[in-house]
């Protein structure tokens, strides 16, 4: 922040001392900052391939949810492009004739799926999932997103662990940092850091967000990542992608500091040492 750059700083275990603290902070600099959950962030500002995505990242872990759900968003996007609000998406889900004029697509969606059309056991999984937290992803007078250059700070601060409802916010947020990325941050934006701490919560959500694909990706579009976790074992079956990601690692005390140091390589350096002698050094 000192250096004009924006940041980012995701809290997995909602602590509200370090949100404050670190608003305070920023105030004191004289930097714009805010604070998630408190101000809602507005997921909804991509093209129809992002919030496709973004939904797609509470849809059930497995090859038919992905196939029809995939489809189903797809289709209720095609021509009416992207929804900009949870209602409108359940809308479109509930009564997909109200965006699908292609005869053929619309037979499909109304096809049932067991004993229930295709398009309405899709409205069913993503409502349970976005109809309770519609309040805090779709935006308002007040809002921000990740496209904000006059924001500073965004503090979110969730305890992902304690509540679902937040997880999947959250993972809401990652998929759009993506697209972000790659198709909405403008040619010579501020560089941006983006700090998750406690992020084995994050990782051992039943659906954690790919955050070695991140880390794989993120490099070269001046953006930062910062990943901090209690121990190796934290990162799970992501540690390995995410260790050789080229992130710098920096450890305190290790019981079994082995594995860091087969990636990180040491160095011999020479340290003074200190001899204490009648109470004195």
């Amino acid at each position: 922040l000192s250096q004009g750059d924006r940041a980012v700083f995701v809290d997995c275990k909602g602590d509200k001392d370090d949100a404050k603290y670190l608003g305070d902070l920023a105030e004191q600099m004289g930097k714009r900052a805010i604070c998630w959950p408190e101000t809602p962030m507005d997921l909804w500002r991509g093209d129809r391939f992002t919030v496709v995505g973004i939904v797609k990242t509470i849809l059930p872990r497995h090859p038919y949810w992905e196939n029809l759900g995939g489809w189903v968003l797809d289709a209720i996007t095609a021509e009416a492009g992207p929804w900009r609000s949870t209602q409108e998406l359940l809308d479109r889900l509930h009564s997909p004739r109200s965006v699908v004029s292609d005869s053929k697509t619309l037979s499909a969606l109304l096809q049932r799926t067991g004993s229930i059309p295709a398009h309405m056991a899709v409205y069913q999984v993503v409502a349970a999932k976005l109809a309770p937290i519609a309040d805090l992803i779709d935006g308002g007078p007040n809002s921000w997103a990740l496209d904000d250059e006059d924001t500073d700070l965004i503090i979110v601060s969730a305890d992902i662990g304690a509540d679902v409802r937040l997880a999947a916010c959250l993972s809401g947020l990652i998929a759009d940092l993506n697209a972000y990325r790659i198709a909405r941050r403008a040619y010579g934006a501020r560089p941006m850091m983006v700090a998750f701490d406690g992020i084995q919560v994050l990782l051992g959500l039943s659906q954690p967000p790919d955050m070695a694909w991140l880390a794989e990706q993120c490099r070269s579009q001046r953006i930062g990542l910062l990943y901090a976790t209690q121990s190796l074992a934290g990162l799970g079956d992501s540690a390995d992608r995410i260790l050789g990601a080229g992130m710098d690692v920096l450890v305190g005390r290790l019981d079994e500091p082995d594995r860091i140091v087969q990636l990180a390589g040491t160095r011999r350096i020479a340290e003074q040492g200190w001899q204490k002698s009648s109470g004195a050094f």
